[in-house]
């Protein structure tokens, strides 16, 4: 009989791209002859199902509906007895067990509880964050650490970063899972006659598919490409273009655009399908991911599948997932970035075949298969 494993997303709006592609890309590694996922949600919760794999089942509950009378409840009987007791009957008896990656049951014994902890930076990039956050984020993984049975990080990085941080003892519930995204099928990618169409976009460009949040440091990349305005260069950005942290943030990127009039330069496409993503990865020049902070970057682990020169900001995650050093600029430096976007755009562009692919992957997934195996039992 298969095992149940629940994802809690107890939220008004979900729409993370970052985390619901892990989630797609965990149900992809684990075996899924022996277990069944389902997203837990409220009755009022925003989320795109269909941004989900097909492998995921959906159930509605009133405990997980924000500042709803049911919600409000779990989190007095919580602060009370330090134990989810509403959420915890709901999913006994829908006859979960395990909880995974997503909130704190408390003190109980009934239920497998695997958390997971996408990065630290609430508690490293200060500044970033009202207190208050950081307060909640701080108490929120301190949760984890007491009340979860494993507790995943997305690099050895993180994860050292947290033993230090709350000097934990016990290491034996630590574990380490780095997310690698799924390949899609050959007849997926989209040829660049039809992303040209699509999209308006030059043959040579650099891509760049992150959230346009104050963290992933779009305006040092901005700068360089002030500095490259000369060489005609394109560069094509995608992802959600709203940051709830720095509401002001993308505004302010578009008024860079509009003062150094780069707006032959700069292409923002925001939310694209994940195909689009992937196949602007493959007939692009490089990647770029100039970043001042990541749990575990997803894009640099896509260009890494569809082997393509990636140019990175030399953060401690990056360094983990990367060891060709020739990628690498010094963060924040303008002028770094700056000459290996220039570097790179006069490499010649190496196209791999899907074959060729294919067994890149199959590699890199036999080892995510063999981290992933120990945790849930």
């Amino acid at each position: 009989m298969k095992k149940k494993i629940a994802i809690v997303l107890d939220v008004k709006k979900y729409d993370w791209n970052g985390g619901i592609n892990y989630f797609n890309n965990l149900i992809n590694i684990i075996n899924l002859k022996n277990y069944n996922f389902y997203i837990i949600t409220g009755f009022s919760t925003k989320i795109d199902k269909s941004l989900f794999d097909s492998n995921f089942k959906f159930i509605k509950s009133k405990f997980c509906d924000p500042y709803s009378l049911g919600w409000f409840l779990r989190k007095i009987i919580f602060k009370i007895f330090q134990t989810d007791i509403l959420l915890i009957k709901f999913l006994l008896k829908k006859k979960f067990e395990f909880v995974s990656h997503s909130i704190s049951l408390g003190k109980q014994k009934k239920i497998k509880v695997i958390n997971w902890i996408a990065d630290l930076q609430p508690l490293i990039l200060k500044n970033n964050y009202k207190s208050r956050d950081i307060k909640k984020h701080y108490n929120q993984f301190n949760q984890f650490l007491k009340f979860s049975d494993k507790l995943i990080f997305s690099s050895f990085t993180e994860k050292e970063k947290f033993e230090r941080i709350y000097n934990v003892q016990n290491k034996k519930k630590l574990f380490v899972f780095k997310n690698i995204p799924k390949i899609i099928k050959k007849k997926k990618i989209v040829n660049f006659e039809k992303l040209q169409k699509k999209f308006n976009i030059k043959k040579n460009f650099f891509f760049i598919p992150n959230q346009f949040w104050k963290h992933k440091n779009h305006l040092c990349l901005f700068k360089a490409i002030k500095q490259l305005k000369k060489y005609n260069l394109e560069f094509i950005f995608s992802g959600n273009i709203n940051d709830y942290r720095h509401e002001k943030y993308y505004k302010s990127l578009k008024n860079f655009i509009k003062l150094n009039n780069l707006k032959n330069n700069i292409k923002i496409l925001g939310n694209i399908s994940y195909n689009d993503v992937v196949s602007l990865i493959i007939h692009s020049k490089a990647l770029i991911n100039p970043s001042n902070y990541e749990g575990w970057s997803t894009s640099v682990e896509e260009a890494k599948i569809y082997k393509k020169f990636m140019i990175l900001s030399d953060i401690d995650t990056h360094l983990e997932q990367v060891k060709n050093r020739n990628f690498f600029f010094k963060k924040n430096d303008y002028k770094s970035l700056k000459d290996k976007i220039l570097y790179f755009s006069k490499k010649k562009t190496i196209k791999h075949s899907y074959a060729q692919i294919q067994k890149n992957y199959y590699k890199r997934t036999l080892i995510k298969k063999n981290q992933i195996k120990n945790i849930y039992v």
